[in-house]
């Protein structure tokens, strides 16, 4: 139909119409009412994280009810500690994820855990939930999501797992893989990097040392952290034993302040010290 009809429109000539410009719902009122609803839908996003009527934002929803909520900050934590840990280019990041409530939010999570990864490469501004999906596809990463019937062997309930696989600056194929889960208390954990076993809670200042596993590391460790003066809050210690019988450990060590680069460096120094990687996520809040 022509806009506007002409004068000699059939329509006008009826009583029972109302005819009006295109925009005829344009009112003072309608403004008002689209003002508030944009503001309703911005302090939504700030106090809950809820995500109301974006079109381009299907499927995440960060506002969980509370016995769910605590998996968002489990895939942030999980993704930020990967992000630190792992040493190779991304090709596939894959998120696993088993029990009664983590398969729900499979994307959402997924999401979250891509942006912390890819952050650190892009910018602390230019990677969000919305557009990392975008983001990972046009750098040639694949994000999959796989709802597993079963927990990982030797683990119950609800466990989430992100596996990061690439390769090193050398073409060699890697990956690495952290398990992690919530308990009833609400807090996130992690369960198992790569193939070492735990029981930690991802948070604040944090140094992973790999080391051969021989008498006498952690003492120098512990020791090269005391000459400069950088307090051990919390530390997680893991073993493992390849099929060759060689045995190799990892240290989760927290820090009650940021470890230099000096420090970090003397202990990449140290006889037996495989790797050493420091990253800071998020303080536990109350």
């Amino acid at each position: 139909m022509k806009e506007p009809p002409a004068q000699d429109h059939p329509l006008f000539g009826l009583e029972n119409v109302v005819l009006t410009p295109h925009l005829g719902a344009s009112t003072d009122e309608a403004q008002t009412a689209v003002s508030v609803e944009a503001c309703k839908a911005v302090v939504a996003y700030l106090r809950s994280g809820e995500i109301r009527g974006a079109v381009n934002a299907g499927g995440i929803k960060l506002d969980l009810p509370p016995d769910e909520a605590p998996f968002v900050k489990l895939a942030s934590r999980v993704g930020a500690l990967l992000a630190g840990y792992c040493e190779c280019g991304y090709k596939t990041i894959t998120l696993r994820a088993s029990g009664p409530r983590a398969p729900k939010h499979m994307n959402t999570l997924l999401r979250l855990a891509a942006v912390e990864l890819l952050k650190p490469h892009m910018g602390e501004g230019s990677v969000n939930v919305i557009n990392v999906e975008h983001l990972a596809r046009a750098r040639g990463i694949e994000l999959v999501s796989i709802h597993e019937p079963a927990p990982p062997a030797g683990l119950v309930g609800d466990v989430v797992g992100i596996r990061v696989e690439g390769a090193t600056s050398a073409g060699e194929a890697t990956s690495s893989r952290i398990l992690g889960t919530v308990y009833a208390d609400g807090l996130p954990r992690v369960l198992r990097i790569d193939g070492y076993q735990m029981d930690m809670v991802p948070e604040g200042n944090m140094v992973l040392i790999q080391n051969k596993d021989q008498p006498g590391v952690i003492g120098t460790v512990g020791t090269t952290f005391g000459d400069a003066s950088v307090n051990i809050a919390d530390m997680v210690i893991s073993r493992e034993v390849d099929a060759h019988g060689a045995a190799t450990a990892l240290m989760v060590i927290k820090t009650d302040s940021e470890p230099p680069a000096a420090l970090l460096n003397r202990l990449r120094a140290r006889p037996n010290i495989l790797r050493v990687k420091a990253m800071c996520l998020a303080a536990r809040q109350g």
